[in-house]
């Protein structure tokens, strides 16, 4: 599972990359530089958020049982904040630090 789930998110952050490196040439910058700068600031942005904070999302328990939600699903049909740990504990660092920590290395 750990694995497979760094696999997963390395290969969404290459196929981002690869459109985000096209759609900045249509961009039409004056300098080289600046396309750089462009592709860097998206590739950043794009990548930041597909290895930290969906990781986070996915994992993450902040289910709050109210009258109108009993099971307590944050948003009902989306699998965001419906994970099982509800803290940072030696648990989370056991699994999703591990996943993190590959990701990372990948």
């Amino acid at each position: 599972m750990v694995i497979g789930t760094a696999v997963v998110v390395v290969a969404i952050n290459v196929i981002a990359s690869t459109i985000l490196t096209a759609i900045v040439s249509f961009e039409k910058c004056h300098t080289i530089n600046d396309e750089t700068m462009g592709q860097f600031k998206k590739l950043t942005i794009l990548q930041f958020i597909n290895i930290a904070l969906i990781i986070l999302m996915v994992n993450f328990d902040f289910t709050v049982a109210t009258p109108s939600n009993p099971e307590g699903r944050f948003l009902g049909f989306l699998p965001i904040f419906n994970g099982q740990y509800p803290d940072f504990d030696s648990s989370w660092y056991a699994q999703v630090g591990k996943t993190l920590c590959l990701t990372l290395v990948m």
